[in-house]
C-alpha cells in the first residue's frame, strides 16, 4: 500500500472583507498554490468561523487585533 501524501494546511488570519492586505495575501497564496498544493483556511478574527471554540476565537482576536486592521 502506497503511503498517503499529506497536504499541509495554512491558516490566514484576516480582519474581514475590508482588509486590503489580506486580499493581497490571498492572491499571493493562490499563486503559490499553483505549484505547491496546500489547504487554505481563512480565519476572520472579528467574525470567527461557525462552530469555532469561543476561547480559541478570543485568543486569536486578542493576539492579532492590532496587527490586522479592517
Amino acid at each position: 500500500m502506497a503511503p498517503r501524501i499529506r497536504i499541509p494546511t495554512f491558516t490566514l488570519f484576516t480582519g474581514g472583507k475590508e482588509c486590503s492586505l489580506c486580499e493581497v495575501a490571498k492572491q499571493d497564496l493562490a499563486n503559490v498554490r499553483r505549484s505547491t498544493p496546500f489547504e487554505l483556511n481563512l480565519w476572520n478574527i472579528r467574525d470567527p468561523p461557525a462552530g469555532a471554540d469561543e476561547r480559541e476565537a478570543k485568543k486569536w482576536r486578542r493576539l492579532y487585533q492590532y496587527d490586522i486592521v479592517s
